[in-house]
């Protein structure tokens, strides 16, 4: 892919699913970093070395609206299965690098492929947190077996299963697609939380939200808190 200084993406993601940021350097020039204090890669040498380049772009209206439908269809099971839909996603990310035998690498990959739209930001570093709320309900409660054989009986009756797959297969397009990504926390955040506001109003947590992941309950759940954070924070109420 190339791309001319004039239209240079503010946002790209390189062969190794690392993201970066367009920049400038001290002479004015247009330069991509991967965290500020880096030093700076114009477009052609960001290709020739860390390529092929893909750019960060927005959610195409087809998805937001089949995203806002399927969060309608699962109901009170909405929130949990949106967790388990980004584990699936992690899952298979991490399993096309070796899976467990490759340990820390390629669960690292996994997490990299996810964050990559806008790693850093606060939204993305909550992934991690509701991927571990996914794994525990996309694994059967019965620890009979070994982990394949109990996501085999998964997932939870919290998670509604055939929704859990369709939005899965929307995000693991978003991240794998080769002429573009796009990101996923801060995208995710704004589309449950709209599809809440608009089909729901002041009710829209309580309604996208099984009991469990109130986060005024009387007894404090520790799952609720980063769920509610993320995936309402842009919402009205």
């Amino acid at each position: 892919m190339t791309t001319s200084p004039t239209t240079s993406p503010a946002r790209v993601v390189d062969a190794d699913n690392r993201g970066w940021f367009l920049s400038f350097d001290e002479d004015l020039r247009r330069v991509y970093l991967r965290t500020w204090g880096d030093t700076g890669l114009d477009y052609p040498t960001l290709v020739a070395e860390h390529g092929p380049v893909r750019p960060v772009v927005p959610v195409p209206d087809q998805d937001a609206a089949a995203i806002g439908e399927l969060l309608v269809r699962a109901g009170r099971k909405a929130v949990a299965t949106v967790a388990a839909a980004l584990e699936l996603v992690h899952h298979r990310l991490r399993e096309g690098r070796g899976g467990l035998e490759q340990g820390t690498a390629s669960n690292a990959y996994a997490y990299a492929t996810l964050t990559a739209g806008r790693p850093g930001s606060w939204e993305s570093e909550l992934l991690p947190t509701l991927v571990r709320f996914g794994n525990d309900l996309n694994l059967a409660d019965e620890p009979a077996g070994d982990l394949t054989q109990r996501r085999a009986r998964g997932p939870h009756t919290r998670v509604d299963a055939t929704v859990r797959d369709e939005l899965a297969a929307v995000l693991e397009r978003w991240v794998t697609d080769p002429e573009q990504y796009i990101e996923v926390a801060e995208n995710l955040a704004s589309l449950v939380s709209r599809t809440a506001d608009e089909q729901y109003g002041a009710d829209g947590w309580k309604r996208i939200a099984d009991q469990w992941l109130d986060p005024t309950a009387t007894v404090h759940n520790a799952e609720a808190e980063p769920l509610y954070r993320l995936l309402y924070s842009r919402s009205a109420y």
